[in-house]
């Protein structure tokens, strides 16, 4: 049970990182998008430690973290031209460890139910394109109307799937 509980732990830690992410994204200065990622950041670290608790499949991770970054190294150079400075870095790592976020919660073996959790972690993939569109690019009227329903169904199936499969 202490084993469930930690896992339950590190899913609550990510998705109340999640909160304050969204809470500091509302600003508009760059201070409030540095500290926005930085707590999502956190947040898919939180995440890490819960997927790593479960059984993997170490190539399927390898093989999905190199094309998830090599897809992210497309995304990073479409919007690079748009950032600089210290929120470059920050976006260029907060990609790679949402890449491997991604890559983990897609490696999971179980049964189909936690299957749930790496269709999550792909749908918070996809919104964050969308965040990307919104705030270094041209915003888009949709950008909001299409990434918070994949933001929040991601989080969800993350959430859910991880706590049914424990019990």
């Amino acid at each position: 049970m202490s084993e469930s509980l930690s896992e339950h732990v590190f899913i609550v830690v990510g998705i109340s990182l999640g909160v304050l992410g969204d809470v500091l994204l509302l600003g508009h200065r760059k201070k409030w998008l540095l500290a926005g990622m930085t707590a999502f950041l956190l947040g898919h670290i939180a995440y890490i430690v819960a997927f790593l608790k479960f059984e993997l499949s170490y190539t399927e991770w390898l093989v999905t973290t190199a094309l998830l970054l090599w897809i992210s190294t497309f995304v990073f150079k479409w919007i690079a031209a748009s950032i600089s400075g210290v929120v470059r870095w920050g976006v260029l790592i907060y990609m790679m460890v949402l890449s491997v976020m991604c890559a983990l919660a897609l490696s999971i073996q179980a049964d189909d139910q936690i299957a749930l959790v790496g269709l999550g972690a792909v749908l918070f993939m996809l919104s964050d394109l969308f965040v990307a569109q919104h705030r270094f690019k041209t915003p888009k009227k949709y950008d909001r109307l299409v990434g918070l329903p994949l933001y929040y169904c991601g989080q969800l199936l993350i959430a859910t799937s991880m706590v049914r499969f424990s019990f």
